[in-house]
């Protein structure tokens, strides 16, 4: 398999958290993916897989620190490392508490 940088900016609602299993340092964001742009310079391999909840790897200690749950809203850089396998960029994530 050949490895492409990748990164994209998303904006959307989480819908769940969970601990990953395989990877105890990270706690999947499941997004509902409301907006996709490109990042200039990068392949953007998000767009196609944007019509259903991304499992969104955010570092457990940052979304402790960032608050993240259920109903907040995240814009965020991420990339794709495996198929249905996102990570999020840690100096490219804000939040905000949806008003849905």
């Amino acid at each position: 398999m050949q490895i492409v940088e990748n990164w994209a900016e998303i904006h959307g609602t989480i819908v769940r958290c969970e601990e990953s299993e395989r990877s105890p340092e990270f706690t999947i964001a499941y997004v509902n993916v409301k907006e996709v742009r490109d990042v200039p310079g990068f392949k953007n391999l998000i767009r196609q897989h944007a019509d259903r909840p991304l499992p969104v790897h955010v570092p457990t200690k940052l979304g402790t620190k960032l608050g993240l749950n259920r109903a907040t809203t995240i814009t965020c850089w991420i990339r794709m490392a495996a198929p249905n396998k996102f990570f999020v960029h840690r100096q490219h994530l804000t939040v905000g508490v949806s008003d849905d």
